[in-house]
């Protein structure tokens, strides 16, 4: 079993809800997977029709706090159960000649050619396009941001929370790899990952440094721009990169 596979059919929607209502002949309240759908084989038979699940049952899948904070409807809920969207970044002007390569992928209306929604099951990344660095799979929060940042060839940016460094590659593609981008984070797993993508993606204009979030920077220069306070929420789409962030984020948390 390939890992597109593995990831499809532990990401299946709706399959926590199996205990919510009696399932057992009602064909109607439910629609089995068949074949190779993304449940079968894992112990969650059914995906579960939404009109078929009240509002307080769907409440079931945030924590209490959230009622109390904002004002949570019914659209919102479902929101947060559908199937996430699989989005690739490719490199600069090259989005209609990656879609054409992959197959599968639908273009963005409005906001960027280079953004593809892909809809098939290849394993992207073993594809030669992959190997080659002509596309991230990176959300659309994440590649919207990098687009507001609009930075220019030659500047200076630090990214303070690179992780892994999926919008420090785009910072570096709309540069056109010219200029600077400090690369910090505390965890140096990620950086070590991220020297790896930037190796694939051909990118050179960075430095990747250690950084504990305290007072010393670990620039060794001014800093004429930067980027890391717009960085959103890490996966925020619907929130689906990081699931289990519902059950341990506490007000507390997002006050701070």
């Amino acid at each position: 079993m390939d890992r597109c596979s593995v990831a499809s059919r532990l990401g299946a929607p709706l399959r926590n809800w199996s205990s919510l209502i009696p399932l057992k002949g009602c064909s109607k309240r439910a629609t089995r997977c068949r074949g190779n759908g993304p449940c079968a084989g894992f112990g969650f038979p059914f995906f579960i029709r939404s009109e078929f699940l009240s509002t307080d049952d769907l409440k079931r899948a945030i924590p209490n706090w959230i009622t109390e904070e904002v004002n949570v409807t019914r659209e919102w809920l479902l929101t947060l159960q559908t199937w996430p969207v699989l989005w690739l970044r490719a490199k600069r002007g090259s989005g209609k000649k990656l879609a054409a390569a992959l197959g599968d992928c639908a273009a963005t209306d409005g906001m960027s050619s280079d953004a593809l929604e892909y809809h098939g099951e290849e394993d992207l990344f073993r594809t030669p396009e992959f190997q080659a660095g002509e596309f991230e799979v990176q959300d659309i929060a994440s590649h919207s941001l990098g687009l507001l940042c609009a930075p220019q060839p030659g500047q200076t940016w630090w990214d303070a929370c690179a992780g892994e460094g999926g919008k420090m590659l785009h910072l570096s593609d709309l540069m056109q790899n010219k200029g600077l981008i400090w690369a910090s984070d505390r965890s140096e797993r990620r950086l070590s990952k991220l020297r790896q993508r930037t190796a694939r993606a051909k990118v050179f204009n960075y430095r990747a440094v250690p950084w504990d979030g305290l007072a010393k920077l670990p620039t060794k220069n001014e800093i004429r721009w930067a980027c890391s306070s717009m960085r959103h929420a890490p996966e925020s789409e619907h929130g689906k990169g990081n699931p289990h962030a519902r059950w341990t984020t506490t007000m507390r948390m997002c006050a701070n």
